[in-house]
């Protein structure tokens, strides 16, 4: 007796699960690549805030207490910059002051054309408070690009993030 059995077909069936097998694995590596560009992006604009906190706060130290830190709320034209330039207290306060607004994305053509300096941060907006025994309160807001809704779907206008830091310059 003789049997013969076909199965054509068989071999084209098991190419088109391997496939769908790699298909799904590619989808999934491409997710996980977007998530953690999100998440990289997000840890960025963190860091720079914390950069220029750091920064205006180490400003603050090396001045010691004075009120131009609170009261400036644009940059000056104050600048600081060369060996040759001699400043007062104050007036290296101003500079170090419009310096880091600009560093914040104050942006205008004070920032670019007479200090030099341009926004590590896009649309920040800093605040310097002056609290009880000459202590201050630095406050960073910036916008996270890269936000969601608590539904998952993504926030095209993204989320307002505070970073908020206490310095004691005394």
């Amino acid at each position: 007796m003789k049997t013969c059995s076909k199965q054509f077909g068989v071999g084209m069936i098991e190419i088109l699960v391997a496939l769908l097998v790699i298909t799904i694995g590619l989808v999934g590596a491409t997710g996980m690549n977007a998530v953690g560009l999100k998440n990289s992006v997000t840890s960025m604009h963190r860091s720079n805030a914390m950069f220029l906190a750091n920064s205006i706060a180490e400003k603050i130290r090396s001045t010691g207490p004075n009120s131009i830190y609170v009261n400036l709320s644009t940059p000056s034209n104050q600048s600081c910059n060369g060996t040759s330039v001699s400043c007062t207290t104050d007036q290296l306060v101003t500079f170090y002051k419009s310096e880091w607004l600009c560093q914040l994305g104050a942006g205008g053509s004070v920032c670019k054309d007479n200090l030099m300096v341009d926004g590590i941060l896009s649309d920040a907006t800093g605040k310097i408070t002056l609290l009880a025994d000459q202590t201050y309160q630095v406050e960073i807001t910036f916008r996270d690009t890269i936000a969601f809704n608590s539904d998952g779907s993504r926030d095209a206008d993204g989320a307002l993030v505070t970073l908020t830091s206490v310095i004691n310059p005394n």
